[in-house]
């Protein structure tokens, strides 16, 4: 993808670690959870400053933007700007089920429509927010309707 200049957008669930450092290279968007986070660097982690530091060795691999999902706490973001947290929407979640899926799918229609970053991690964070008050998965995720539709509660 990267040879034929696309952006490379990675979720890397189920997390691996010990991968090649060449794999890093070109991906200009990557997802992992607090526990993918830990399982790609190769260590425990306890609290942001050690989150912020695992992004920023991501970084040094290659990767442009680390987003780390924190669930409902939310998400930090670690990129040439700094770091930033974007705190989840409160919702009465009842299955967390492809809540990630949801979050990466719809952060990367976002992106392709030209949104800003910012904007389209409020959106992704919009369509999660949904999905995680359905049970199921594929079942729980949101139409573009809802999301453009949804009035989040911070």
């Amino acid at each position: 993808a990267v040879s034929l200049g696309k952006m490379v957008i990675l979720d890397p669930a189920p997390a691996k670690g010990n991968l090649p450092d060449s794999i890093w290279k070109g991906v200009e968007y990557i997802k992992p959870n607090e526990t993918e986070l830990e399982i790609l660097v190769g260590r425990s982690l306890n609290g942001e400053e050690e989150r912020r530091e695992a992004a920023e060795q991501l970084r040094a691999k290659g990767v442009k933007n680390v987003m780390v999902s924190l669930g409902g706490d939310g998400l930090l973001l670690v990129n040439d700007e700094g770091c930033r947290f974007f705190p989840a929407n409160k919702v009465n979640a009842v299955d967390t089920t492809a809540a990630g899926d949801c979050f990466t799918a719809s952060f990367a229609l976002a992106l392709s429509k030209g949104e800003p970053v910012d904007a389209a991690i409020r959106f992704g964070q919009n369509a999660s927010a949904i999905a995680v008050t359905r049970k199921g998965a594929q079942t729980s995720i949101p139409t573009l309707e809802e999301v453009l539709n949804y009035a989040p509660e911070l």
